[in-house]
């Protein structure tokens, strides 16, 4: 029974390091080039150097609070793509989503900053005019 202890920490560690992948992931994103996006967008929003993606799942509890902010924002600004990566999993996967709701900043052709997780509109908005 002596090794109960560090067979318990050893859980707890490898828990732990599970739940931050999608964040090292989200990180080592940045800088990377936007995937082909052909066919998604309209051309013209790619020359506008600033796109904001949308990465949500219709049974992902935290994208259905944070999908009505996202729809606020996209009827003001059109560079913002939603993505439903149960319709798109090869996008998301292109982009190294990992867990919905994601949020990717592209400028000029590259991922800029990816944020995991539901954010507040004041956060997203932030992100598009920063």
């Amino acid at each position: 029974m002596d090794y109960l202890p560090h067979v318990l920490i050893g859980l707890m560690l490898v828990f732990v390091l599970f739940q931050m992948l999608p964040l090292a992931r989200a990180y080592l994103m940045r800088g990377k080039p936007m995937p082909d996006v052909a066919g998604l967008i309209d051309g013209r929003l790619l020359e506008e150097g600033r796109l904001l993606f949308y990465f949500s799942s219709p049974r992902c509890p935290m994208c259905r609070s944070m999908t009505p902010v996202i729809e606020r924002l996209a009827a003001q600004h059109a560079n913002i793509i939603k993505v439903d990566v149960s319709e798109n999993i090869d996008l998301a996967r292109k982009f190294g989503v990992m867990g919905t709701p994601t949020v990717v900043l592209v400028r000029a052709g590259k991922v800029d900053r990816m944020l995991v997780g539901a954010k507040s509109e004041k956060q997203v908005r932030a992100l598009l005019e920063g």
